[in-house]
């Protein structure tokens, strides 16, 4: 906030930036994930396939838990829009 308050970068910079440090540490838990459970529960498609989407499942996840959260002004109403958005 102060920094955005005093002009030093705008809202894309700062989300470029999240998104940027986000990917790579979302890529290490989908992969940590899949070396956890493809075996296991027997998976039977290709497994950098599989781990891409995921990996991109999870960013777009990621992506509209912090739409909502930045649309709302409390804790409260931003777990009251999270079904409506996050279920379908």
């Amino acid at each position: 906030m102060r920094e955005y308050s005093v002009g030093s970068y705008g809202i894309g910079a700062y989300s470029f930036s999240q998104l940027f440090i986000e990917l790579p540490l979302e890529l290490f838990r989908t992969i940590l994930l899949f070396l956890v459970n493809y075996w296991t529960f027997g998976f039977k498609g290709n497994f950098i396939y599989l781990v891409l989407i995921f990996w991109i499942l999870s960013i777009a996840s990621i992506s509209l838990a912090t739409m909502i959260g930045s649309t709302s002004n409390d804790v409260k109403s931003a777990m009251e829009k999270a079904p409506a958005v996050l279920v379908p």
